[in-house]
C-alpha cells in the first residue's frame, strides 16, 4: 500500500486490492436515538448496468471468488452474481465502518430501502441484518434470490413496490 498525492493534492491509496475494486455501488445511512435508515442507490452508471446484467445465480454457500462459506447469509438457495458482487465490494471496502455501524443498530428500529439495483442490494443487506429485524422497502427491485433462498427470509417485513411494465424482471 502506498499513499500518493493526485492532481487535486489529496491523498490516494494505491496497490490495495480493495480500493482498486471495480464498481460504484453506493449507500447512505442516517440514524437518531431510535431509528436507522439505510438507502441503497439504484442503477446510475455503465458499471451498474454490468452489475445488473451479471445474472448467473451462484450458491449462497459459495458467495465470493475465494469460495468462502457465507452460511451466515443463507444456508441454502442461490443469489444473483452481480448483486452479490456489488454488495460484497461495499462490505470489503468499508469493513471497519460497517463493524462500527453494528453498534448503532442495537436497540434501534431499522429501515432499509432501495430502487432497482438498490432494491436488490437492500434485500441482500436485510438478509445480512436479519437478526436485527429490519423493515425493507424496495421499488422496482429485480429478482435477487432463488425461491429456496427467499423462503428463509420470510421473517423480514418487506414492502415490495413493483411496476408491471418495468423492463427489468
Amino acid at each position: 500500500k502506498t499513499d500518493e498525492k493526485n492532481k487535486n493534492n489529496t491523498t490516494v491509496q494505491t496497490d490495495n486490492p480493495v480500493t482498486k475494486a471495480d464498481g460504484d455501488t453506493q449507500l447512505f445511512y442516517v440514524y437518531n436515538e431510535d431509528k436507522v435508515i439505510i438507502a441503497w442507490r439504484g442503477t446510475a452508471s455503465l458499471f451498474d448496468v454490468g452489475t445488473d446484467l451479471a445474472f448467473r445465480p451462484v450458491n449462497s454457500e459459495i458467495c465470493d471468488t475465494d469460495k468462502i462459506q457465507c452460511s451466515t447469509l443463507l444456508p441454502a438457495g442461490k443469489i444473483h452474481t452481480g448483486f452479490w458482487s456489488g454488495y460484497s465490494r461495499v462490505v470489503k471496502k468499508f469493513k471497519k465502518e460497517i463493524e462500527s455501524f453494528f453498534d448503532k443498530l442495537v436497540g434501534r428500529e431499522i429501515f432499509i430501502s432501495g430502487h432497482s439495483l438498490g432494491g436488490a442490494l437492500a434485500l441482500i443487506h436485510s438478509a445480512d441484518l436479519k437478526s436485527f429485524n429490519p423493515i425493507l422497502y424496495t421499488y422496482g427491485m429485480p429478482r435477487t434470490f432463488t425461491r429456496d433462498a427467499i423462503m428463509q427470509l420470510s421473517e423480514i417485513t418487506h414492502f415490495r413496490h413493483i411496476n408491471d411494465n418495468d423492463p427489468i424482471p
